[in-house]
């Protein structure tokens, strides 16, 4: 569950994912990163504000006007689209591993994150087997 989603409930925080801006293939010939500004020049394909808050959050600190005729409801769908030309995208680092598409990813500046972490309604009431496995990803996956 991403942090900014948990509302309140309980969460562990456990792994930053860092936001890449995602491009058609070739479209963008310098640098190493996007900056904010060169994303200004550029339409949006995004998903529906009710999905993705970390990066509608990026979004609206950094002034992106996005206006789009286009809303999609799940990643691939999304990066399918950039791959066509219709805009350019940001996605979360992790969604972007072993993606099929012609497309390249940049990483962006200011540097952005989305913040992954284990929820359970009650840590302190949890059921044994839970508690175990919850214990188990905190110790073998915790990256923060």
């Amino acid at each position: 569950l991403s942090v900014s989603s948990a509302k309140d409930i309980p969460i562990e925080p456990i792994y930053n994912d860092p936001l890449v801006c995602v491009l058609p293939k070739g479209t963008k010939t310098d640098g190493e990163y996007m900056e904010v500004d060169d994303m200004r020049g550029y339409s949006f394909v995004t998903q529906r504000e009710s999905t993705d808050a970390d990066i509608q959050t990026f979004l609206k600190e950094h002034n992106l006007t996005v206006q789009s005729s286009y809303h999609v409801v799940d990643d691939l769908s999304t990066v399918k689209l950039v791959e066509k030309g219709f805009g350019i995208c940001l996605m979360p680092e992790l969604v972007m591993q072993d993606i099929p598409y012609e497309v390249d990813t940049y990483p962006i500046k200011p540097n952005a994150c989305r913040i992954i972490g284990i929820a359970a309604m009650n840590p302190d009431f949890m059921a044994p087997a839970a508690r175990t496995i919850y214990q188990h990803i905190i110790d073998n996956y915790k990256r923060i």
